[in-house]
């Protein structure tokens, strides 16, 4: 338990509290992202092909794609324009 604490404790907790835009809280929450990506991949490597080793597999690419949908989401917020560009990839009507 007290490992589990380290990666969503008071620390992560008092940098959300003191964020001063969305677009830091964001970013604070992807590094949150990447820290269990890391605790994951380290319970992951104790097992070797085993159901838990494909269960700690499994919670890194749910915790990966957190990451991938809080990148979206940085991007959007950033620049509305830029997001639609990128992501819809509008066709010109003339």
């Amino acid at each position: 338990m007290q490992e589990i604490e380290t990666v969503f404790g008071k620390t992560n907790q008092e940098k959300i509290i003191n964020a001063k835009q969305d677009l830091d809280i964001i970013k604070i929450a992807q590094k949150m992202e990447n820290e269990s990506i890391k605790y994951y991949q380290n319970l992951s490597a104790a097992f070797l092909e085993s159901k838990m080793k494909l269960f700690f597999e499994k919670l890194i690419n749910i915790e990966k794609h957190h990451y991938d949908i809080l990148g979206n989401t940085y991007e959007y917020l950033k620049s509305q324009t830029d997001w639609y560009t990128k992501e819809e990839k509008p066709s010109f009507e003339g």
